[in-house]
């Protein structure tokens, strides 16, 4: 009797051991594994050819990078200029804008690697996690995460000197902007990042943090609403002062359909 339970236990014993080996990503030959910005652990090839990027930033990362490994980008993609040039060519495949992501070309195209966004873009990275593609979410909040972010990139794409380098001009070119700012009043910052309905960034965003950073105050649509004394003020406000980020590179010509907007105070 002692024995069978014994026997049983250790049977018990081997499946937990055994599920807890199959959940976690293990490091096979010729792949490491990586944690993203929302913290999962992603299994990735050690030498990748194809990526495909989600999110324009990222889209931008990689092109700063290595423009040759960019296969799928999204139809917002527009810097640096090599971007722009290779969408225009074909040499990049559109797989839509971010919310509408094309998860079946995305397949046809074979990417060792897929680049998404934060917590909004799991609902496209959940699938594709599931059918086996690397996804990794690339997400930075603030410059400390952008840093990461771009030397794990320049590591899987083998570009670490090239990511390296490009960090230090981005902080010097940023310290130069800080410096411009400092000791001088605030601005208050509208960001506007849709128009119907209105949505502008949240608290703990990098664009918020960068208007910080750069001696600026973001405010969001209740803060307008009670600066300004109510919904008409703030709107008279954002016809006067908005202007469009690309509206004649995308086609837009309404200020209804701009996508993305400023209002400064």
């Amino acid at each position: 009797m002692i024995a069978t339970v014994r026997t049983a236990r250790r049977h018990y014993v081997l499946q937990a051991v055994g599920a807890i080996l199959i959940a976690a990503p293990m490091a096979l030959a010729g792949t490491r594994v990586v944690v993203d910005d929302l913290g999962f652990k992603t299994q990735v090839n050690d030498h990748i050819k194809r990526v495909v990027s989600l999110v324009p930033t990222n889209s931008e990362m990689v092109c700063l990078l290595d423009c040759a490994r960019l296969i799928g980008g999204t139809r917002y993609d527009q810097f640096p200029a090599e971007l722009r040039q290779r969408v225009q060519s074909k040499q990049i495949e559109i797989i839509g804008g971010g919310f509408d992501t094309n998860l079946e070309r995305i397949v046809q195209l074979a990417p060792d690697l897929i680049l998404t966004n934060g917590p909004t873009q799991q609902r496209i990275a959940a699938p594709l996690k599931n059918l086996g593609y690397s996804v990794v979410s690339v997400w930075p909040r603030d410059m400390a995460r952008l840093k990461r972010d771009f030397l794990l990139l320049g590591e899987l794409l083998a570009q670490e000197k090239k990511a390296t380098s490009l960090i230090a001009d981005m902080q010097h070119r940023f310290l130069a902007i800080q410096a411009k700012a400092m000791n001088k009043p605030r601005k208050k910052v509208y960001l506007q990042m849709w128009t119907d309905p209105l949505i502008t960034v949240g608290k703990q965003s990098f664009p918020d943090w960068l208007v910080a950073a750069a001696g600026g105050a973001a405010v969001g649509i209740d803060e307008m609403d009670m600066a300004d004394g109510g919904r008409s003020r703030r709107d008279q406000h954002l016809q006067r002062f908005a202007f469009r980020l690309g509206a004649g590179q995308f086609g837009i010509s309404h200020p209804a359909e701009s996508r993305s907007a400023y209002f400064f105070e």
